[in-house]
């Protein structure tokens, strides 16, 4: 299926990328997202808690040759949402798609019960109700294309359909909140659909960010080759590697050009999630 996008504008929330620490960690999936949009034709507004992370995504997209605004905003405050949209609007006219990028998740030591009432907090009110706030005031911008409606496309984890690390509380907080993404896009998948407006949501399984990965090295005091090797053992597919920010986009760009699927849970994780808990031989 080829993806024309050509005309279209594209606001991608969460399309910085998170400073790496080390080496060879990849692409994060808002950037890659973001460049993908671009490369189909899609002029792409990149929104990102750091703007100069958003601007250095910014620049990638230009160096390709094609057309991106960066700025920066907090996804967790309203009036930051409506500063977003009103500025993609008044930069391209319009507004067809949006994907919510957004996913914190709080730093805790192994061991510990609880994380802090502030971090329980801070990744439901970032997580969650960002989400919330971005789908419900894009409604009027959508409903402004006519018949064209518009797509939301959310990024949520394979975290909110299975258990994370045992014994990890970070993790039940982050998997709480993906879980609730999922049901906001089922819930605005109906509320949408008279006006043609679509909301959907990918899925991720393990994913090779700079964000995941370091986070994952510095948790367990390993390095990047043992995550590697960990993480892509549980992927099923051939090959066995994990999944990449590019894995993300195309899955991205895919339910957002697709104009008869709406409220769809498409999970992108190499077979994990299917496996889980299959105890035979894998196939040869």
């Amino acid at each position: 299926m080829q993806h024309d996008l050509t005309g279209k504008v594209c606001v991608v929330i969460g399309g910085g990328q998170t400073e790496a620490k080390y080496e060879g960690l990849g692409i994060g999936n808002g950037r890659a997202t973001a460049i993908d949009f671009a490369r189909h034709g899609a002029k792409v507004v990149v929104a990102a808690y750091h703007q100069e992370r958003a601007q250095a995504t910014v620049d990638m997209i230009k160096e390709e040759g094609n057309e991106a605004v960066a700025i920066g905003m907090d996804c967790s405050k309203l009036e930051d949402v409506k500063r977003l949209y009103d500025f993609a609007k008044e930069t391209y006219g319009r507004i067809d798609f949006v994907v919510y990028n957004v996913g914190v998740n709080p730093n805790i030591k192994l061991g510990e019960e609880y994380i802090t009432d502030e971090d329980w907090v801070w990744t439901m009110k970032t997580n969650l109700r960002g989400y919330e706030f971005c789908a419900h005031e894009i409604l009027p911008y959508f409903k402004e294309n006519g018949i064209q409606g518009g797509a939301m496309v959310a990024i949520s984890s394979i975290s909110s359909l299975i258990s994370g690390t045992a014994g990890n509380p970070a993790t039940l907080a982050y998997g709480l909140s993906k879980r609730g993404i999922n049901m906001i896009t089922n819930n605005y998948a109906v509320i949408g659909a008279p006006d043609n407006i679509r909301f959907n949501v990918v899925i991720l399984g393990s994913v090779a960010t700079p964000m995941a990965t370091q986070g994952i090295m510095d948790m367990f005091h390993l390095e990047r080759e043992q995550v590697e090797a960990i993480h892509a053992g549980g992927v099923p597919l051939k090959g066995e590697r994990r999944g990449n920010g590019w894995d993300c986009a195309d899955a991205a760009i895919f339910l957002a050009d697709s104009p008869f699927i709406t409220g769809a849970e498409l999970v992108v994780d190499g077979g994990t999630t299917a496996f889980r808990g299959y105890t035979a031989p894998r196939p040869a």
